[in-house]
């Protein structure tokens, strides 16, 4: 007497990955060895543990680097948002800044020590390369390392 029987193990990490086999058990021995409890032969039956170790550590090995994309996207979605509330600043009229001040300008300057410097801008327009901060006639133009250039009132 024999029965058949298949099974289907599927992991879908970045894309599917499927085993399939089936195996037939009856009273006597088959080519691989003695069958097993499970009806399949013993060296089948160490292929299948080496292919599900060799999925185990793949899964481990996925799963850690979607934990780092996952943090990485986290800290991605944290900087977006702080550029954002940066460049929806309310300006508020304030007294332009000193000429002494501007002097004081320093390429690479952070947009913070920039605000100390001079105060708050009365217009920015942000969103291409370089953003621009206006001072009444005079400007800050700023790339993702700092204050890129500017022009004195």
């Amino acid at each position: 007497m024999s029965s058949v029987r298949c099974f289907l193990f599927t992991v879908a990490i970045s894309g599917s990955l499927a085993l399939w086999g089936c195996s037939q058990q009856s009273n006597r021995p088959s080519q691989g060895g003695p069958p097993t409890q499970s009806g399949v032969g013993s060296s089948q039956q160490d292929a299948l543990d080496r292919r599900l170790q060799q999925v185990e550590t793949i899964n481990v090995s996925q799963s850690k680097e979607l934990k780092k994309l996952q943090s990485r996207v986290d800290q991605l979605s944290q900087e977006l948002s702080n550029s954002q509330r940066a460049r929806n600043v309310t300006p508020t009229r304030t007294a332009p800044p000193s000429v002494a001040a501007w002097r004081l300008l320093k390429k690479g300057m952070t947009k913070p020590q920039v605000t100390q410097l001079l105060g708050t801008p009365s217009k920015i327009n942000a969103g291409g390369v370089l953003d621009f901060w206006y001072y009444g006639l005079g400007s800050v133009s700023f790339s993702d390392d700092g204050v890129f250039g500017w022009s004195e009132p």
